[in-house]
C-alpha cells in the first residue's frame, strides 16, 4: 500500500495549484502513509509526514482539510509518544 501511497503524492506533491479533489487524494494518500509506517512501528518516518501534512495544509480554510491536518497533529503525538518523547 505504501507504494500507491507514494504513486500519488509523487504525481500531486509539487502542484501547488491543487482542485480540492486533488487536495482531498494528496491529504488521503499522506494519511494512509502515516497510518501504514505506524503500523510498521516507523514512528520517525511517520513523524515526518505528519509534519508534512500540517505544512501543506495547515492553513487550509475547507473544514474536512482541517480535521485531517488535527488528526496528523494525533498521529504526531502518538508517534512521539512510541519513541518515549
Amino acid at each position: 500500500m505504501l507504494w500507491v501511497c507514494e504513486e500519488i503524492i509523487c504525481r500531486l506533491g509539487d502542484n501547488e495549484n491543487l482542485t480540492s479533489k486533488e487536495k482531498e487524494y494528496l491529504i488521503d494518500a499522506l494519511d494512509y502513509k502515516v497510518n501504514a509506517l505506524k503500523g510498521l512501528s516507523r514512528y520517525e518516518q511517520s513523524i515526518i509526514v505528519c509534519d508534512e501534512i500540517v505544512h501543506r495544509f495547515g492553513n487550509e480554510t475547507d473544514i474536512e482539510l482541517k480535521q485531517q491536518v488535527a488528526e496528523a497533529l494525533y498521529l504526531k503525538a502518538f508517534a512521539l509518544f512510541g519513541l518515549k518523547r
